[in-house]
């Protein structure tokens, strides 16, 4: 196989890592998913076995002769260390990089306020394995809005909690504002995003301004459900993340550090990757009728 049809991609086995698989295996190219515990290939997909917790990651074997790579790893899952996990997991991963001599690189991160002072730890660690990747080895920065679609983490927390609650206590949090992507143009911008220039940051939204409330209140009209949802100041996202336990199937530390995130508005400043890609992405309401319809799981790939 070419040089030039070799992509390999870190985080295959998460919501976006699968999808992306699948997606670019569609393509004539050979596609390397490299996982902690790699799984039987389909067709046109290598499994390789990649772990960023062992230090002989950085010798850039699992990469050699790849043209793009894709980083989708993030260590929320691992508990309160997350960002130092992160943070060494970059760095090992942009050494393979380099050593492999791996010409582009592209790092899905989230969307934060730019001139915040002060984020949450969960989107600190995103800026600054962002930072990292393309300080180390020139990658593409892509912060991406909340993904609307199956199987994503904050697209579960948000549904879970309009099944589950017919009347909802919430921190401030739901007055914020956030710019959702749908699943499957996510997915697309992110396969077209090779053609795209690197060295940069670039953002993945979709084309609405929305609070909280408003998204979880359309999810409760477009399942049928009335839903009351109150706002307490003295409520805090990290009281709140310890109640989704009983409501969702998230893993608790993903769960705490997603919510803890919510307390500042995620909105679209910069260059807008689907605009560079050719993709015209869905609003948030025809989104939200495919992932709530049962098409969400499956529609990205």
């Amino acid at each position: 196989m070419p040089r030039d049809n070799v992509i390999a991609i870190a985080g295959a086995s998460g919501f976006i890592g699968q999808r992306l698989t699948r997606r670019l295996a569609r393509e004539d190219a050979a596609v390397r998913a490299l996982m902690r515990r790699p799984s039987a290939p389909a067709a046109n997909i290598q499994a390789v076995r990649f772990d960023l917790d062992d230090p002989a990651a950085a010798d850039g074997e699992a990469l050699r002769g790849v043209q793009t790579a894709y980083y989708l790893v993030h260590a929320m899952a691992q508990g309160a260390d997350f960002a130092a996990r992160d943070r060494q997991y970059a760095l090992r991963f942009a050494a393979a990089v380099r050593r492999a001599g791996v010409p582009r690189v592209i790092y899905l991160g989230g969307l934060y306020p730019r001139a915040a002072a002060h984020l949450s730890p969960h989107l600190q660690s995103r800026r600054e394995v962002g930072q990292i990747l393309l300080d180390e080895c020139g990658a593409m920065v892509v912060r991406a809005g909340i993904v609307i679609g199956r199987g994503s983490a904050a697209f579960e927390i948000m549904r879970s909690l309009v099944v589950n609650l017919p009347v909802m206590i919430t921190p401030r949090w739901v007055t914020s504002r956030c710019q959702p992507i749908d699943a499957a143009d996510a997915i697309e911008a992110l396969a077209r995003a090779r053609a795209v220039r690197g060295g940069r940051v670039l953002d993945l939204a979709g084309p609405d301004v929305l609070s909280y409330r408003a998204m979880m209140t359309a999810a409760a009209r477009e399942l049928g459900l009335r839903r009351l949802i109150l706002s307490l100041p003295v409520f805090s996202p990290s009281l709140s993340s310890h109640w989704l336990r009983f409501i969702t199937e998230v893993p608790l530390p993903i769960a705490r550090a997603l919510v803890e995130s919510l307390r500042q508005d995620a909105i679209a400043d910069g260059p807008d990757l689907c605009a560079e890609t050719g993709i015209t992405p869905l609003n948030f309401a025809s989104s939200l009728k495919r992932a709530l319809g049962g098409r969400g799981q499956d529609d990205a790939g």
